[in-house]
């Protein structure tokens, strides 16, 4: 696939992931947001799949959280920048840990690397987890009551796992 292809997909997947947030509130674009950046990272390397996870990221964050400008342009650059780095660190994992590389493992180790990238965008002093799976499935009751049991750390592997079969279920 070529290069231009996969910007494409990483860009696809930042807008699915905007709008399965609670405005507009298509929660169920959640459950394949990630199929095209995880089809992209497909037989890649992880410093250029971490190029499509920060292009996917940029494009997540940039467009989530538009409503930081009321800070100022720099400000929202800066948080949007930081925050989307985090996808970055997961799509470099996710290259070493994708199914097709590691065998049946990799459906524990994707979502498991999602899972941990964003519990370590909750931790220290300038934590900052809006935008996870779990705020994305706000209004899908079902799942969220899943978060009783789980915190949003299961609804995070949840949907991940989910996005990850399907994207190796359609290559």
């Amino acid at each position: 696939m070529a290069i231009k292809s996969k910007i494409l997909l990483a860009i696809a997947s930042g807008l699915l992931l905007a709008l399965a947030m609670p405005r507009p509130g298509i929660w169920l674009l959640a459950w394949v947001a990630l199929v095209p950046l995880i089809t992209a990272l497909r037989n890649t390397t992880p410093l250029r799949g971490a190029a499509f996870g920060l292009i996917a990221g940029l494009a997540y964050f940039g467009i989530i959280l538009v409503w930081m400008r009321i800070f100022g342009n720099l400000p929202w650059a800066l948080l949007v920048a930081v925050e989307a780095l985090f996808i970055a660190l997961f799509a470099a994992a996710a290259t070493w840990l994708m199914p097709s590389r590691i065998g049946w493992m990799g459906y524990i180790g994707v979502p498991a690397a999602w899972t941990a990238i964003q519990w370590l965008r909750s931790l220290g002093a300038y934590s900052f987890t809006w935008g996870s799976f779990a705020h994305l499935q706000a209004n899908n009751l079902p799942v969220a009551q899943l978060g009783a049991l789980t915190g949003p750390w299961g609804i995070d592997f949840l949907v991940c796992l989910f996005n990850l079969a399907l994207a190796e279920a359609v290559l």
